[in-house]
């Protein structure tokens, strides 16, 4: 009787273990990931099966299926003029896209100060939206940091969330 039991039980135990490891291993929680790119080191939450790539132009954090990648970019910050959703523009194939509109405001914490996320269209993977933070900036470096998202995702509470703490923790390593 005890052995017609456990040959019932350890197989539903190991389906259950199965599905709790295919889930968790398929799943993407954020996890905290430093880096070096041209020099500084940054730190920014990104999920945890992304791999990081380092290109002469960009920092790169990819690829998923909710979010497709998180790239940083570091410019020389020639203007001290503050840009807003307003001032930019996408343009993808010849075709300039309308201005970006404000998805929401995230507090980035280590630069100090709030910035407008602003969320256009991707012109290059249809069904996407790029987020960009402008105003991430300091003394003379402006940091250029977007996230690449399904837009479907984007207009979830949940999407939202996690694309928010993203940028929100954001950080230069001193």
């Amino acid at each position: 009787m005890m052995h017609r039991i456990l040959t019932f039980i350890i197989p539903l135990f190991l389906i259950a273990l199965g599905l709790g490891i295919y889930f968790y291993l398929t799943s993407e929680p954020l996890s905290e990931k430093q880096f070096t790119h041209k020099g500084r080191q940054f730190s920014i939450l990104v999920p945890r099966t992304f791999q990081y790539k380092d290109t002469s132009e960009l920092a790169v954090w990819g690829k998923g299926e909710e979010i497709l990648i998180v790239s940083l970019a570091l410019a020389e910050r020639k203007e001290t003029k503050i840009l807003t959703c307003n001032d930019f523009k996408t343009q993808g194939a010849g075709t300039y896209y309308a201005a970006a509109e404000t998805a929401f405001t995230a507090d980035i914490k280590s630069l100090g100060k709030n910035v407008e996320i602003c969320m256009t269209p991707d012109p290059d993977t249809s069904g996407y939206m790029v987020l960009d933070a402008l105003g991430l900036e300091d003394s003379n470096t402006r940091y250029l940091l977007a996230v690449n998202a399904k837009e479907d995702f984007i207009k979830t509470s949940k999407g939202q969330g996690k694309v928010k703490k993203i940028f929100e923790s954001f950080k230069i390593r001193p």
